[in-house]
């Protein structure tokens, strides 16, 4: 989400126009689009729903320092029949 905006918030200055007035427009445009970027990335960081996801994440990161347990397929020889219920 936020990757691109500063090469996207930069594009206008690199560009040709036709007057100094012109690209100091899409440029100021190109700002105000990262603002309103920026703004939504940290209201949707700050939503409560965001906040359970990091919280969930670093209690999990807690219980459980090495990270999480890789899968393997041969652990569970059946994982691959639709007609059995399996439980890792």
């Amino acid at each position: 989400m936020l990757r691109d905006t500063i090469p996207t918030m930069l594009e206008p200055l690199v560009q040709k126009h036709p007057s100094p007035d012109v690209m100091y427009a899409a440029f100021m445009k190109a700002v105000n689009d990262a603002q309103a970027k920026i703004t939504e990335f940290t209201t949707l960081m700050r939503d409560e729903t965001s906040t359970e996801v990091f919280a969930r994440a670093s209690k999990s990161k807690e219980e459980r320092p090495l990270g999480i347990t890789p899968w393997r397929h041969g652990d569970y020889p059946g994982w691959f029949d639709l007609d059995k219920p399996w439980t890792a």
